[in-house]
């Protein structure tokens, strides 16, 4: 019997097979993996590839950064909003989406590299930090 990672057998268990399929996974971390049937292995080794079975690899990446970011969002960003949330018992988090929901997609080209703990794939850097 072989033994499996989380990100490996949900992969399994939502029956993503293949290679027009994708899982993501948010949390605290973050990942998108798919199954192939072939190790496409990167010749930079920028992404993650681990052994399902005989016949199939899970292929992805993933980031270290996805619900700390907007934790951290929320309170260096949103310092007031969270304050005000706090008196009035409503929740920080819908207040938050409100407050931002004017912020067109791709926010009139603001880039944020939110390397708050490292980060994975591709990057493979424990002691990358984040930037606008």
């Amino acid at each position: 019997m072989l033994g499996g990672t989380d990100g490996l057998l949900s992969n399994l268990g939502l029956g993503t097979f293949g290679e027009n399929v994708a899982s993501l996974t948010v949390g605290t971390s973050g990942a998108l993996r798919f199954v192939s049937n072939k190790p496409p292995l990167h010749s930079q080794m920028e992404t993650i590839c681990y052994v399902l079975d005989r016949t199939h690899w899970v292929i992805g990446g993933a980031t270290s950064n996805v619900a700390g970011i907007l934790a951290w969002a929320n309170q260096t960003l949103m310092k007031e909003v969270v304050q005000e949330t706090i008196n009035t018992r409503e929740d920080a988090y819908t207040t938050f989406f409100s407050e931002i929901s004017f912020v067109p997609l791709g926010a009139n080209g603001l880039l944020f590299c939110s390397y708050l703990l490292g980060e994975y794939a591709p990057l493979w850097e424990p002691e990358a930090f984040s930037s606008f």
